[in-house]
Formats: C-alpha cells, sequence, structure tokens
C-alpha cells in the first residue's frame, strides 16, 4: 500500500462513513472522496493462470482493485475499512465473453419460429431491449464484459451499462461487414431491405466499399468490427469476401484503432483471413496444422464458440430433430475440439466465446464454455483464464480487466464452489454468489439462493 494512500485512510479511519448508492454498502470515505472497502476471500483465482492464493482480502477504491494482501494483515493495513466476509468463497474475475449476440428473443419468450419472425422484422428500438435483457442474464451467469456480435444499432447498451441508467455488463458492440450472398446474407430473406433500419444486415462489396463501410461503423460506435471470410458451419464453402477485401477491411479497421472479428469455418477462409491480418478467428471449425502455424506466425487468436453446438445437441430432440442430426452435430464438435486441442498445444491465445443468442445458446449459461474447453484439452485453470485474463489481453483490454490484481477494475465475482475441482459448476448461474462491476455490488445471491436480485437503485 503506498504510503500516502496508508496515511490517508489512516486519517479517515474515524472520520464518519457514508452509503454508496449504488449498492446501499458502507465503505472508508479517502480523502478524495472515493470509497474504500475490502472482501475476505477463502481463494483467489487471478485470471493468469497462476495456481490459487488462499485467505486474502481484495480492497477496492474508486472502482478498482487497490491492494491484495493476506486477510490477517488487513486491518492493520486499512484500520476501519468496511468488510464484506466471504471467507467461504472463492474469487475469480469476471467473465468475459467474446462471442454473443444480444438482439433475439429467449426461448421461453417465443416459440422457434417467431424467433426467426423477430429476427428479420422486429424493430431496432425492440430488439435493443431484449438486448438490455439478454446482457443481464450473461452478468447474473458472472460476465463483466461481453463482445456483441449483433450490429451498431447496441452501442447505446454500453453507455447505459456504463453510466448507470441500468445495471449490465459492459458492452464491446460490432459493426457488421457482410457479403452480398455471403453467410448471413443468405440466411435472411431476399426481399428484406438490407439497407433500411437495420445496419447490421447492411451488405457491402469490393475494396472502396468497404473501406467507407468501416468508417461508417466506427464513427457511429462500432467497438471492433466483424466479417465473414465462410458460410455457415453446414455451409463452410460458401465462400465470403474475397482476400482484397479482407485486406482493406481489416486495414482500415486497424488505421482507425479497433480490432477485427472474423467468422471462418472452412481451412481456406481460415487461412485467407489470417493472411489478411485478422485479430480473431471465430469458430474455426476445420482448422488443420496449416492453419495453426499461419496463426502462430501471426499471432492470431481463435475462439471456437463450441457451447452453441454443444446446446444443440442436448437440447435438439425437443425441437425434433433426428438421432442423425444429432450424431452430424456431434462429430463436427468433436472436430472443433480437435481444432482447439491443437491450437492449445501451439500456445496459439484462446478466449472463450459461446456463441450464445438466446434461443440457441441460451443467454446465462455462457460458462457452458468453460466445461468444454477442459474436454478439449486445456486444465480448468487455463480455461479460467481463457474467459479472463486471456481474453482481456484479445480485446486489448488486459491493463483494466480480465485478472484480479492491484490497478485494474474491480470487476469480479464469487462462488462457493471450487472450480477447479469440477468447472462446469461455474455454468449453473446459481453457484455465482456475487457479482462486481467497477467495484460495484451488481448481484448478490448471498441471501436467496432461489433468486438473481440485481442491486440497484434507480
Amino acid at each position: 500500500m503506498p504510503s500516502d494512500l496508508a496515511s490517508t485512510v489512516r486519517r479517515k479511519a474515524t472520520a464518519g462513513f457514508r452509503a454508496n448508492g449504488l449498492t446501499g454498502q458502507l465503505g472508508l470515505v479517502t480523502e478524495e472522496g472515493g470509497i474504500m472497502q475490502a472482501l475476505e476471500v477463502k481463494m483467489v483465482v487471478d485470471g493468469t493462470g497462476a495456481e490459487p492464493i488462499g485467505d486474502q482480502a481484495v480492497v477496492i477504491n474508486d472502482g478498482r482493485i487497490a491492494g491484495i494482501l493476506p486477510r490477517k494483515e488487513l486491518h492493520r493495513t486499512y484500520p476501519g475499512i468496511d468488510v464484506m466476509d466471504c471467507t467461504d468463497s472463492w474469487m475469480l474475475p469476471g467473465f468475459i465473453d467474446l462471442h454473443v449476440h444480444l438482439r433475439n428473443p429467449h426461448e421461453d419468450d417465443v416459440s422457434r419460429l417467431d424467433q426467426f419472425r423477430h429476427r428479420v422484422s422486429a424493430p431496432q428500438s425492440l430488439a435493443v431491449l431484449y438486448g438490455v435483457r439478454a446482457a443481464q442474464r450473461c452478468l447474473a451467469a458472472g460476465f463483466t464484459t461481453v463482445r456483441n456480435m449483433g450490429g451498431v444499432e447496441f452501442a447505446a447498451l454500453d453507455h447505459a451499462f456504463e453510466v448507470g441508467i441500468l445495471p449490465g455488463p459492459r458492452v464491446l458492440t460490432s459493426g457488421m461487414i457482410l457479403k452480398t450472398g455471403g453467410h448471413t446474407d443468405k440466411a435472411l430473406p431476399s426481399t428484406l431491405p438490407r439497407h433500411g433500419t437495420w445496419s447490421a444486415w447492411r451488405t457491402s462489396d469490393g475494396v472502396e466499399e468497404i473501406r467507407k463501410h468501416v468508417r461508417d461503423l466506427v464513427r457511429r460506435g462500432a467497438s471492433f468490427i466483424k466479417m465473414e471470410a465462410s458460410g455457415g458451419l453446414y455451409q463452410s464453402d460458401v465462400p465470403g469476401h474475397s482476400a482484397k477485401e479482407l485486406q482493406s477491411g481489416i486495414d482500415e479497421a486497424h488505421e482507425l484503432g479497433v480490432h477485427v472479428a472474423v467468422h471462418a469455418h472452412s481451412r481456406t477462409s481460415i487461412l485467407t483471413a489470417v493472411h489478411a491480418g485478422a485479430d480473431t478467428i471465430e469458430h474455426g471449425t476445420f482448422m488443420d496444422d496449416v492453419c495453426i502455424d499461419a496463426m502462430v506466425q501471426h499471432g492470431t487468436a481463435f475462439v471456437p464458440t463450441m457451447s452453441i453446438m454443444y446446446d444443440s445437441i442436448t437440447r435438439s430432440a425437443d425441437w425434433g430433430c433426428t438421432a442423425q442430426a444429432r450424431e452430424n452435430e456431434r462429430r463436427l464438435l468433436e472436430v472443433r475440439m480437435e481444432a482447439v486441442r491443437k491450437a492449445h498445444d501451439a500456445g496459439i491465445l484462446i478466449g472463450l466465446g459461446s456463441d450464445s443468442a438466446g434461443w440457441l445458446g441460451r443467454h446465462g449459461a455462457n460458462a457452458t464454455e468453460f466445461m468444454l474447453m477442459v474436454e478439449a484439452g486445456l486444465s480448468p485453470i487455463e480455461s479460467i483464464a481463457a474467459g479472463t485474463g486471456i481474453a482481456s489481453s484479445i480485446l486489448g483490454l488486459d491493463d483494466s480487466i480480465g485478472t484480479v490484481a492491484v490497478g485494474r477494475q474491480a470487476d469480479f465475482v464469487t462462488t462457493t464452489i471450487n472450480p477447479l475441482v469440477d468447472v462446469s459448476l461455474l455454468a449453473d448461474p446459481s453457484n455465482i454468489e456475487t457479482v462486481w462491476k467497477d467495484g460495484r455490488l451488481l448481484l448478490d445471491r448471498r441471501k436467496d439462493r432461489k433468486s438473481s436480485r440485481l442491486c440497484w437503485d434507480l
């Protein structure tokens, strides 16, 4: 603890407390006017892949982690500080999901047919409101940051959550660059306007048109750009943008200071995207050794998104899918898991992405990806790093989020389960005891395990 801060705390130790309007808790007031408080925890998993450390106290001041020290030293170093007793709990960094789709109703809202109708016909305002609830379900599952693949219309979500209009995670919103006749375009009715209300459906082709489109999306608030180099899982041979088109979009985005995620399933599309400078390969189903060598050479990260496939395998019988269709999906999941194994062995950065979309890949079940990463060859602590410290590094935000470290934003979760014994337990939101973002307690299940109460004063 810096000596000047320590002296400030000691001078103010008996000066009184004031309430934090966002959590209703009391905290020690520093000379700078911030509220200082601490959590005492059983174990800390810091998100770097390092072994957990026991019997720690984590001090929060002004939304950041101000100190991490042994519990026995807390009150001597910070006399009078307000403490939350989580001594039966593990602390982990707030989880990060690098691939979500927030715009859809949840499966318990409407039928699967109405899900599709919503996708193609819902007004922007309604879709964004569904996005609020989807984001809050991610938050209630411990995800304090999500990268939304839903179009620049959702840029307002992050602002609303950040300034406190509503409780929610940090949301990085994509600008979508689609090819005429490409993956997403082919999935939409041909009569649906591509340049109307929804910019997420706008197509652009050719080097100059794509460059201008990237500029427009960043101007409108896109945190990053998403492009498509291939068709979907079952149409992976459908070509995406050409190498020159991908290169133009990626170069323009990088010049504007934003990263680019590229949807790619086929071997050819992965190689094209990597050589064009993609920051992340999304899905990467048919990745081979040549692709992996290229990714190592270029420093490309991998977001494998296995949860959505797992969800389809485990629940699609209820939708009328045949046993053969489920077996085909299972085999494709094993192909993708093999890509994860090889990428992990090669030292490629692998980040957690669930591809949760509401009706397929349920919001709130995002942490299923931790379990699937372990099944693909990562250790439990490596899988946690993939959804915390490594994910933040992929985003270029590792100096502020993703790890429990002094100076980082106070984004973390507590849980009474041991995630290193059975990481799959993190997929059950009821096992997430508290969720903190920017030093604010946003969800607390300590008193009533059956509820997911957002702690917020409107």
